[in-house]
């Protein structure tokens, strides 16, 4: 909150005397650049990005691998019939492939229950960022209201003073002494 409030008055400073920064720009500002919400729209559009139905397991999953391999050796063969075999730097290439598909047609309703539960994080992604969004909101107006309020007093706290009269600090009890008992 304090960081936020610095951050406001630092970016107003920066502005020439005749601009004044707004209550829409205060918030305006800090919605767009509040690290929160930053991370909270982010973790939002995850969850709704992992929300599909290939996550909750209702389509099929297709693997792939694939290997090359080379192998450069000196071999020495002999035969029963006698005859030898030699050879230096004999090269062997080797390519492998494989492509399986999996679908599970029926898991016990189990793919039903993994796309609520991703609806239900999607829901709270937008929740939070929705909290973010409004807690900062908040947080802005008041230290903008506790500015303006600190800057010029309106009427109605004059008058909350004036009739206080003693406890606003016209009579102040000096140091040392005791206050009278009413």
């Amino acid at each position: 909150m304090r960081a936020l409030l610095t951050s406001l008055l630092l970016l107003a400073s920066g502005w020439s005397a005749a601009q004044i920064l707004t209550a829409e720009e205060a918030v305006r500002i800090a919605v767009e650049q509040n690290h929160g919400i930053r991370i909270a729209r982010l973790d939002a559009r995850s969850a709704e990005l992992l929300n599909n139905p290939g996550n909750a397991g209702m389509l099929p999953t297709v693997d792939a691998v694939g290997q090359y391999s080379i192998d450069n050796s000196a071999t020495k063969q002999t035969f029963f019939s006698g005859d030898v075999r030699e050879t230096d730097n004999a090269d062997q290439r080797v390519l492998d492939a494989a492509v399986q598909l999996n679908w599970t047609v029926f898991d016990g309703l189990a793919m039903f229950a993994a796309k609520d539960r991703l609806e239900a994080l999607e829901l709270i992604g937008q929740t939070r960022l929705r909290q973010q969004i409004e807690a900062t909101t908040y947080d802005v107006l008041a230290a903008y209201t506790s500015s303006c309020n600190c800057a010029r007093p309106s009427p109605c706290s004059r008058k909350v003073c004036a009739s206080a009269g003693n406890a606003c600090g016209s009579r102040r009890p000096e140091r040392g002494s005791v206050a009278p008992a009413d």
